[in-house]
């Protein structure tokens, strides 16, 4: 994701714009509604790219009417991973690097939890891990939607993972997933059942 995530990208253009969702029935849609061509204009357009992200919502919005038909108890939250991975010029966009208006979305009450996505390895500081949280925050500032963050474990090691719970609890984020990638089954700092007691001893001091 480091790496789909730049300017110029398969996933992004040269300006850190979505590329996605040029699939035939949307382009159809578009022009039958505007009589312009999505692929005689560019691709961050406003208009073409408020067509585009409309999708999104609408997705997210019966997804939560559905909820709140069925199980009105159960809380929706909405994993981002644009939050965080994209270039300089629009880092933290998620409605610019994947058409998800998340903002609207905090704004209309259609989630309850806007779920970031981030990674933790040797590469990774905790002052690194709680800006990825910090820039969730700031996309349902003003409203009642919580931030929580989905970690994947690839070289960290336990002192790395110890350091990085209070930053990231600290900077807004009521929830953390953890989950096995490599760490783990490489044996880079344990192996197995060990290391999940002792990373369950560290994340026991944070509940």
């Amino acid at each position: 994701r480091q790496h789909c995530f730049k300017p110029g990208s398969q996933l992004l253009d040269e300006g850190g714009v979505c590329r996605a969702m040029y699939e035939e029935p949307i382009v159809k849609a578009f022009r039958e509604r505007t009589g312009r061509d999505p692929l005689q204009i560019p691709n961050d357009d406003e208009e073409w790219m408020a067509f585009r992200a409309a999708y999104n919502t609408e997705y997210v919005r019966r997804v939560r009417e559905l909820i709140r038909s069925t199980k009105p108890e159960v809380q929706l939250g909405v994993m981002v991973r644009g939050i965080g991975h994209g270039g300089p010029q629009h880092r933290g966009d998620p409605y610019r690097e994947c058409l998800l208006g998340v903002r609207r979305w905090a704004k209309e009450g259609l989630m309850d939890l806007l779920v970031g996505d981030q990674w933790m390895s040797r590469q990774r500081t905790p002052e690194q891990l709680a800006e990825q949280v910090k820039l969730s925050v700031s996309q349902v500032a003003g409203t009642p939607v919580e931030v929580a963050l989905e970690m994947a474990i690839f070289d960290a090691d336990l002192g790395l993972i110890s350091r990085g719970l209070p930053a990231v609890r600290d900077a807004g984020a009521v929830e953390l997933a953890l989950y096995q990638d490599t760490v783990f089954e490489d044996s880079t700092v344990q192996t197995g059942n060990d290391a999940w007691r002792e990373l369950a001893g560290i994340t026991e001091k944070y509940r």
